[in-house]
């Protein structure tokens, strides 16, 4: 394995190593009798390596399903659209017909309406 000064030698640019402090995220229910569905992704590049997970919760805000995936090499706006799918996918599988979803989303809201007409969905950007 290199060291840092092997890597200088050879003229690779190094960088410090960051080690973030553990947070805790907070989440809301939703209201009485839907769910709520909470889902964000992360591109190493557009495009780049990506994937995405998701945890969905019910109006008591118990964890019903958690789900995580890699989809390899893609662009922001297929990860933003997988992630929406995939997510309600597994709300339609589970039958739930009122769902509000969380995530930063950009200009994929046609995508999203087309994915969503078989359920009452709720989107909220946050």
């Amino acid at each position: 394995m290199f060291g840092t000064k092997h890597r200088q030698e050879l003229g690779i640019p190094t960088c410090p190593l960051r080690i973030k402090a553990p947070f805790s995220v907070g989440c809301s229910p939703p209201h009485n009798d839907s769910f709520k569905l909470n889902i964000d992704g992360r591109s190493r590049g557009n495009p780049g390596q990506t994937g995405y997970g998701g945890v969905l919760r019910d109006d008591q805000g118990l964890v019903i399903l958690c789900f995580r995936h890699h989809l390899g090499v893609g662009s922001n706006t297929y990860l933003e659209v997988m992630e929406l799918r995939m997510g309600l996918e597994y709300c339609y599988l589970l039958n739930t017909e009122q769902v509000v979803i969380e995530g930063l989303f950009r200009n994929i809201w046609a995508e999203v309406m087309i994915i969503a007409d078989y359920i009452d969905v709720k989107v909220c950007h946050v």
